[in-house]
C-alpha cells in the first residue's frame, strides 16, 4: 500500500503539478519522523500495514463492484496493479546499497498512468481475485513472510483491531482516490480507443514517456527541505523509504560512519580516476614534445649541414679570391719591370732624336751666320737668287714640318683623350676601392676593439698562468713535506705493530703468571707476587701511556697527509683541466691563423692576376705610344712640342711606377706575414707536443696516487691479518670496512683484573685510530666539497671562454666576409696594415706565450723531480716493511737520497735546505725506534724479573739491575754508531 502512495503522489506530481506533490511527501516525512522506532517495530509496522492494505483492496473492490456495471474494467486495473508491483520489486533489489532517500525514482510513476488510463478502456480476461498473493509478497518484507506461519495468531488479532479502527483508513483514501479520478480524467480526455489491447499499451506507454519529465534525486532532496511538512507525513515517507530498504539486512542511521566511508572512497576512486586520466594526458603530452624535440632536432642537424656547406662554398670563394690577388700582384711585377725598361728605351731615343735636332739647328744656324757674312761683304746676285731659293725650300720644308705637327698634335690630343678616358676608368675604379677600404677600415676598428677585448682575456688568462706557477710551488713544498710525513707514517705503523704484539706477549704472561699463583696456592707468595707486582703495573702503565702519545700524535701525522693528498688531488685534477683549456685555446689558434694564410693566398693570387693583366694591358699602350713616337719623330722637327709630349709620357710613366711600387711594397709584406704565420704555426706545433707531455705526466701521477693508495692498504692489512675485504671497492669505502672490522676484532671479552685493563687499552688505541679515519673521511668529505665548488668556478669560466670563443667565432666570420670584398689591389694596402697590427700582436702574444712556456717548463722540471723522490720515497717505504733489519735499510736509502740530492743540487739550489729537513726528520725517527726498542727491552726484562721472582718469591730488584745494564750497553753502542752515521750524511 505506502508503494501505491509512493506512486499515486509522484504520478500528481507529473499530472497536477509539483508543488502540490512536494508538500504532501514533506507532509509525510514530517509527520513520521518525529517517532524514532527500532529496527523490529518498524518490521511489526510493515506486517500490520500489508494486512491492512489487503483489506483495503477488498473494500475498494466491492465498492468499484457497486459503482461500475461491467466488471471488465474492474479486472483490467487489478491487472494493473498487479503488473506494477513486481516492477517495482525489482528495483528494489538492484539498489541495495543506495541511502533509503536516493531509492525514489521517477520510473515508477510510468504504471501508475497506464493504471488510470486504463480504468475504463482495457478488457481483463482473467479472474479478479488471480494476482492477490503476489501483492502481499511484493508488499511484505522476506523476514515478514518468512514469521507469517509463527505469527498467524498474532495477525488474526491486527485484523481485528483493524476493522475497530476504519477512521484512520478512510482519511487516507479519499486523497488518494481524488487524485487517481484527476488523473483518469486527464488521461481519458487524450486517450483513443484501440482495437487490441496491446496497440493500447504501446501508444499510451510512447505517449507518457514523451510527457514525463525525468525527476532526480537532487531535484526530490530539494523539494523535501523546501516543503513544510507534518509528523504525519514524514512518517508514511519514511514507511516507504523503509519498504524500499526491505531487502537491506541492517538499520542505515543518518549519521552512519560505514555509508560516510562509502561515499569517501567513491570519492577518492573518482579523484584517482581523475589523476590517472590526467596522469595519460601528461604522457601523450610528454610523446608529443619528444616528437617534436626530435624533429626539431632533425631540423637542426639539417640546417647545421647546410650552413656548414656554406661555410665551405665560401671558403672556396675566399681562395679563389686569393688566388687571383697573388696572380695580379704577380702580373703587376712582371708589368714594372717591361715598364722600367721601355722608359729606359724611350728615354734613350728621346735623347738621341734631341740631340740629332740640335745638330741639325747648330748646322742650320751656321749656315745663316754665313749668308749674313756674305751678304755684308758683298754677294752677287747669282748668290742671292741661291738664297733666295733655298729661302723658299727652306719655307716649303718649314710648310711641311709645320703640318706634321699639326698632324703630330691631332694624333697626341686624341691619344691624350684616350689616356684621359683610361685615366678615368682608373679614377673610377678607385673611388670604389676607396668606398671598400673605408668599409674595411669600419670593420678593423670593429676588429681592433674584438682584440683589445682579447688582450684583456690573455692577460686575465697570464694572471691565472702565474698563480697556477704559485700553486706549482706550492704543490713541490707540500709534496716534499707528504714525502717526510709518508716514512713517518710507516715507521709509526711499523712501532704500532711492534707495540700490538708486545701488547699481546704481555697479556700471555700475566694469564700465565695468574694461574701459576693460582695453582701454587700459597698465600705468602701470592702476597709478595701482589707488592712485588705493583711496580712492574705502575710501568706497564707508564709506558702505555707514553705509547698512547706517541700514537696520538702519529695520528696526527696521519691526518695531516692524508689532507695533503687530497689537496695533490684536487690541484691535480685543477691543471689538468687548465691543461685541456690551453689545448682548445691552442687549436682555435691554428684554425684561425689557418684561415688567415688562406685568406692571404687567395687576396695574393686575386692581386697578381689583376697585375698582370694592368701590365699586358700598359705594355700594348705603351708600344702603340712608342710607334706613334718614333714616327713622328722622324718626320718632325719641332723640339718644344716633343718636350711638351715628353713630360707629359714621364708624368704617366712615373704614376705607373709608383703604382708598381707600391704593389710591389705590399707582396713583400704578404709575405712576411706568410713568414710569421708559419712560424706560429710551429710555436703551436710545440705547444701542443709540451701539452701532451704534461698530458702524460698527469696520468703517471694518478697512477701513483693509486700506487700509494694500494701500499697503505697493503700496510694495513698487514698490521691486521686477519681482516679481508675487497680490493675492487674504492678507497674511502674499503677505510670504512676496515675501521669496522677492526673494532669488531678488537672487541674480545676481559679475563683478569690487569688483562682487562690492557685490552681496554687496547681498544681505547684501536678507537684512536678509527677516530683518526673518521676524520680523515670528513677530511675527504670536506677535500670533495671544496673540488665541487672548484668544479663550479672552473664551469664559470669555461661559459665565459665559450663566450670569447663565440665572440672570436663571430669576429672570424666578420673577418670572411671583410676578405669576400678584397676583390681588387688597393685592398692589400689595408689587409697588410692589418696583418702588421695582427703580426706585432702576434709577436708579443707569442713572446708572452713562450716566456710561460719556459716557465711551465721548469715547473714541470720541478715536478718532474718531485715525482722521482716520492717513487723513490715509496721504494724506501716498501723497503722499511719488508726488510727486519731496520738501521741497514735506512742507512741505504740515506745513502741514496744523498746522491740524489746531489744531482737535485745542480739543478735547483732550494732543494738541498728541504733534504737537510729530511735528514734530521730521519734521524729524530730512528731516535724514536731506538728509544722505544730501549722501552721494550726494559719492559720484557722487568716481566722476566716479575715471573723469577713470583717463582721463587724474591725481590725483582736485584734482578732488574744486570738484565738493564746488560741490554743497555748494545743499544747505546747501536744507538751510538747511528748518530754517527746521521751525522756524516747530514754533513755530505
Amino acid at each position: 500500500m505506502a508503494i501505491e502512495l509512493l506512486s499515486i503522489g509522484l504520478s500528481t506530481v507529473i499530472g497536477v503539478g509539483v508543488p502540490v506533490a512536494v508538500v504532501i511527501l514533506v507532509y509525510l516525512i514530517y509527520t513520521y519522523s518525529i517517532a524514532e522506532k527500532s529496527f523490529e517495530e518498524v518490521i511489526e509496522e510493515q506486517k500490520r500495514r500489508s494486512i491492512e492494505e489487503e483489506l483495503q483492496q477488498k473494500l475498494e473492490k466491492s465498492k468499484k463492484e457497486k459503482k461500475f456495471k461491467k466488471t471488465w474494467g474492474k479486472k483490467s486495473k487489478e491487472k494493473v496493479e498487479q503488473e506494477v508491483v513486481p516492477e517495482k520489486v525489482q528495483v528494489q533489489e538492484t539498489n541495495e546499497d543506495v541511502s533509503p532517500i536516493e531509492i525514489i525514482e521517477p520510473k515508477e510513476t510510468k504504471p501508475v498512468k497506464q493504471k488510470s488510463k486504463s480504468k475504463g478502456n482495457t478488457p481483463s480476461a482473467t479472474p479478479p481475485n488471480a494476482d492477490k498473493p503476489k501483492k502481499v509478497d511484493a508488499v511484505v518484507p522476506e523476514k515478514a513472510v518468512s514469521e507469517k506461519k509463527k505469527d498467524a495468531s498474532l495477525v488474526v488479532k491486527e485484523t481485528e483491531k483493524v476493522k475497530t479502527e476504519p477512521k484512520a483508513v478512510e482519511v487516507l483514501k479519499p486523497k488518494v482516490e481524488e487524485n487517481v479520478e484527476s488523473v483518469s480524467v486527464s488521461n481519458t480526455v487524450q486517450a483513443v480507443p484501440a482495437p487490441t489491447v496491446t496497440a493500447g499499451k504501446k501508444k499510451k506507454k510512447e505517449q507518457v514517456d514523451k510527457d514525463i519529465i525525468p525527476l532526480t534525486t537532487s531535484k526530490l532532496l530539494s523539494l523535501i527541505k523546501e516543503s513544510e511538512l507534518d509528523t504525519e507525513e514524514i512518517q508514511t515517507l519514511i514507511d516507504i523509504l523503509l519498504n524500499k530498504q526491505k531487502d537491506s539486512t541492517g538499520w542505515t542511521k543518518p549519521n552512519d560512519p560505514l555509508a560516510i566511508t562509502k561515499k569517501n572512497l567513491l570519492e577518492k576512486e573518482q579523484l584517482l580516476d581523475q589523476e590517472l586520466r590526467q596522469n595519460q594526458t601528461m604522457t601523450t603530452k610528454l610523446k608529443d614534445l619528444r616528437e617534436e624535440y626530435n624533429q626539431v632536432k632533425v631540423k637542426l642537424s639539417a640546417q647545421e649541414k647546410v650552413n656548414q656547406e656554406k661555410i665551405s662554398r665560401q671558403q672556396q670563394d675566399i681562395q679563389a679570391l686569393n688566388v687571383r690577388v697573388k696572380q695580379v700582384q704577380e702580373q703587376l711585377a712582371a708589368e714594372k719591370e717591361k715598364h722600367a725598361q721601355i722608359e729606359k728605351q724611350a728615354g734613350e731615343k728621346i735623347e738621341a732624336a734631341l740631340k740629332n735636332v740640335e745638330e741639325e739647328k747648330v748646322k742650320l744656324q751656321q749656315k745663316l751666320a754665313k749668308l749674313e757674312a756674305e751678304s755684308r761683304t758683298g754677294v752677287t746676285k747669282t748668290e742671292i737668287d741661291a738664297l733666295k731659293k733655298s729661302k723658299e725650300d727652306l719655307q716649303k720644308v718649314h710648310n711641311l714640318l709645320v703640318e706634321q705637327h699639326t698632324q703630330l698634335v691631332s694624333t697626341h690630343k686624341n691619344d691624350l683623350k684616350n689616356f684621359k678616358a683610361q685615366i678615368n676608368d682608373v679614377e673610377t675604379q678607385l673611388n670604389e676601392v676607396k668606398a671598400k677600404n673605408e668599409t674595411l677600415l669600419k670593420d678593423i676598428e670593429v676588429l681592433k676593439e674584438s682584440k683589445a677585448a682579447l688582450e684583456l682575456s690573455e692577460q686575465v688568462l697570464k694572471e691565472k698562468l702565474e698563480a697556477e706557477q704559485i700553486r706549482c710551488v706550492d704543490l713541490e713544498s707540500q709534496t716534499k713535506q707528504l714525502l717526510t710525513k709518508i716514512s713517518e707514517l710507516n715507521k709509526l705503523q711499523t712501532e704500532v705493530k711492534e707495540l700490538k704484539f708486545e701488547n699481546e706477549r704481555l697479556t700471555e704472561q700475566l694469564v700465565s703468571t695468574k694461574e701459576r699463583v693460582a695453582g701454587d696456592g700459597q698465600e705468602i707468595v701470592h702476597q709478595n707476587g701482589e707488592v712485588n707486582g705493583k711496580p712492574q703495573d705502575e710501568d706497564i702503565l707508564k709506558s702505555i701511556e707514553e705509547k698512547d702519545k706517541l700514537l696520538k700524535e702519529k695520528e696526527v701525522l696521519l691526518i695531516q697527509l692524508n689532507e695533503d693528498l687530497n689537496k695533490q688531488k684536487a690541484k691535480i685534477s685543477l691543471l689538468s683541466e687548465e691543461i685541456e683549456n690551453q689545448k682548445q685555446k691552442n687549436n682555435e689558434l691554428r684554425e684561425k691563423n689557418w684561415k688567415a694564410m688562406d685568406a692571404l693566398t687567395n687576396a695574393e693570387k686575386i692581386a697578381e692576376l689583376k697585375i698582370k693583366e694592368i701590365q699586358t694591358y700598359s705594355e700594348q699602350n705603351l708600344l702603340q705610344v712608342q710607334k706613334e713616337y718614333e714616327e713622328k719623330l722622324q718626320n718632325t722637327s719641332n723640339s718644344a712640342q716633343t718636350e711638351e709630349l715628353l713630360k707629359r709620357i714621364t708624368k704617366a710613366e712615373d704614376e705607373a711606377a709608383k703604382r708598381l711600387t707600391d704593389y710591389n711594397n705590399e707582396l713583400e709584406k704578404n709575405k712576411k706575414l706568410e713568414s710569421e704565420l708559419d712560424r706560429i704555426s710551429a710555436l703551436n706545433k710545440s705547444s701542443d707536443l709540451r701539452i701532451s707531455e704534461m698530458e702524460k705526466s698527469i696520468q703517471e701521477l694518478e697512477v701513483e696516487v693509486s700506487e700509494t693508495q694500494s701500499k697503505t692498504k697493503a700496510c694495513l692489512q698487514r698490521i691486521h691479518p686477519d681482516i679481508v675485504i675487497d680490493s675492487s671497492l674504492p678507497y674511502d669505502t674499503w677505510l670504512e670496512e676496515y675501521t669496522k672490522q677492526a673494532s669488531l676484532a678488537v672487541q674480545v671479552a676481559p679475563s683478569n683484573g690487569e688483562e682487562t685493563e690492557l685490552q681496554n687499552k687496547v681498544q681505547h688505541y684501536e678507537k684512536a685510530l678509527a677516530e683518526t679515519e673518521s676524520i680523515m673521511l670528513n677530511l675527504q668529505k670536506r677535500a670533495a666539497s671544496a673540488e665541487a665548488i672548484w668544479q663550479s668556478r672552473l664551469k664559470k669560466k669555461e661559459k665565459e671562454l665559450e663566450q670569447v670563443s663565440s665572440e672570436r667565432d663571430a669576429l672570424a666570420a666578420e673577418k670572411e666576409a671583410m676578405q669576400s670584398t678584397f676583390q681588387q689591389i688597393s685592398q692589400l694596402e689595408e689587409l697588410q696594415e692589418k696583418l702588421k697590427l695582427l703580426q706585432s700582436t702576434l709577436e708579443s702574444a707569442e713572446n708572452e706565450r713562450s716566456h710561460l712556456e719556459q716557465k711551465y717548463d721548469e715547473v714541470q722540471k720541478n715536478y718532474i723531480n718531485l715525482r722521482d723522490q716520492l717513487e723513490n720515497k715509496e721504494k724506501q717505504i716498501l723497503e722499511l716493511q719488508k726488510e727486519s733489519s731496520r738501521n741497514d735499510s735506512l742507512k741505504k736509502e740515506i745513502e741514496d737520497l744523498k746522491t740524489k740530492l746531489e744531482k737535485e743540487k745542480k739543478i735547483s739550489k732550494d732543494f738541498s735546505s728541504q733534504m737537510v729537513r729530511l735528514n734530521s726528520l730521519v734521524k729524530i725517527g730512528q731516535d724514536a725506534l731506538i728509544a722505544e726498542q730501549e722501552m721494550v727491552k726494559k719492559l720484557k726484562s722487568q716481566l722476566e724479573a716479575a715471573q723469577v721472582s713470583t717463582a721463587n718469591g724474591t725481590s725483582p730488584t736485584s734482578i732488574q739491575s744486570p738484565v738493564v745494564n746488560s741490554e743497555s750497553q748494545p743499544q747505546s753502542k747501536s744507538s751510538a754508531k747511528s748518530k754517527k752515521k746521521m751525522d756524516a750524511s747530514a754533513k755530505k
